[in-house]
């Protein structure tokens, strides 16, 4: 009865550290199953928006090559209508311009130059092409990995990004194009002939733009701008700034510009305390001199007085001889009767009359 006691106390605690080592195998598991799906996710995302740039750059580069050759193809054309024109196979001329009459070897070393324009841009987009080869291969080698059935936000998309199957077939579907594209291209600059007037037109309809997969292109191709790294701000050319020889002569002249500045302010601050000082000087003496201004002033008014005593005594002299030698009569006391003449007279003998 003991055991059979302690063994179904027993059972129990086994139930439960049976579900702990299982409940955390499991959870081991689905971590590690986690960090697993993701890496491949991150591996996947970061190959394709490497794959993403590198298209965008190719198709920008293939652009600027069609124009191009679009310019040398225009020459090739005019040259195999000239050297069909001296070889007399076609006396027919779609060309308006008047050229230089030439011998067929000056025409075929220039055909051969504009051609080689048309074969070495071919030649570097062929190696483009080569250098992205690896990272598709790498980009279909990890999305095999990937359970596609599987219900996640990356497998199944969201809305702010497109299911991975439709980055998989574009991927292979634009990589494809520009292969083929770059296939066309050399196979059709391979049979160029100066004698083949359809060759070099052939060519030219090849190198009219496809608007159609530009929209598509500009359209798709974008995964999500939040991982791609920012732009960096194009970096600033400061000017340079050429050494002027002058520049040492220019610095002298205007430390002695300076120079002189000082001196003259040195003197006109000399100068106005000499003033100063003079000033002073001439105050001094007139303060001690206080007691003697006064007499001075005291003598100045009586040779002022007498000068008047004297100029008054003259007038006086001079009307009384003039009234002698007119008038004997004596003068009337009656003020009233006294002329304007008489008043004169008699103001100038006694002023205190009137």
């Amino acid at each position: 009865m003991e055991t059979t006691a302690q063994l179904q106390q027993l059972k129990p605690q086994q139930s439960v550290m049976s579900h702990v080592t299982v409940t955390e195998s499991d959870a081991e598991f689905a971590i590690l199953n986690l960090d697993c799906n993701e890496g491949l996710e991150s591996s996947v995302t970061k190959i394709l928006v490497a794959i993403e740039e590198m298209f965008c750059s190719y198709f920008e580069d293939l652009k600027k090559e069609l124009e191009l050759q679009k310019m040398a193809a225009l020459t090739l054309n005019q040259l195999t209508q000239r050297y069909r024109i001296n070889t007399k196979v076609d006396t027919s001329c779609t060309c308006p311009q008047i050229y230089e009459i030439e011998s067929d070897d000056a025409i075929i070393n220039k055909y051969y130059i504009y051609y080689q324009v048309i074969a070495c841009s071919n030649n570097n987009q062929g190696w483009v092409i080569h250098n992205m080869r690896p990272y598709v291969l790498l980009f279909r080698r990890e999305c095999a990995k990937l359970n596609l059935n599987e219900d996640s936000p990356f497998i199944m998309g969201d809305a702010f990004h497109k299911p991975i199957k439709f980055f998989i077939d574009l991927v292979e579907e634009l990589f494809a194009y520009f292969y083929s594209g770059h296939v066309q291209f050399d196979c059709a600059a391979h049979m160029l002939d100066p004698l083949d007037l359809n060759s070099i037109e052939y060519y030219q309809k090849l190198l009219e733009p496809n608007e159609d997969f530009a929209n598509y292109f500009k359209y798709n191709m974008s995964f999500c701008k939040c991982l791609r790294m920012p732009r960096r701000c194009p970096a600033h050319e400061y000017p340079q700034v050429k050494e002027d020889f002058n520049a040492t002569f220019v610095n002298q002249a205007k430390k002695k510009r300076c120079a002189r500045r000082c001196e003259k302010m040195a003197e006109a601050e000399s100068n106005l305390l000499d003033r100063k000082k003079s000033i002073v000087r001439l105050q001094r003496p007139s303060e001690m001199s206080g007691i003697s201004t006064g007499q001075e002033l005291d003598q100045d008014n009586e040779r002022e007085l007498k000068r008047i005593s004297r100029h008054q005594r003259r007038s006086e002299r001079s009307i009384i001889s003039i009234t002698k030698e007119d008038y004997h009569t004596p003068l009337p006391d009656n003020r009233h009767e006294l002329t304007v003449k008489d008043s004169v007279i008699r103001w100038s003998v006694n002023p205190q009359i009137l």
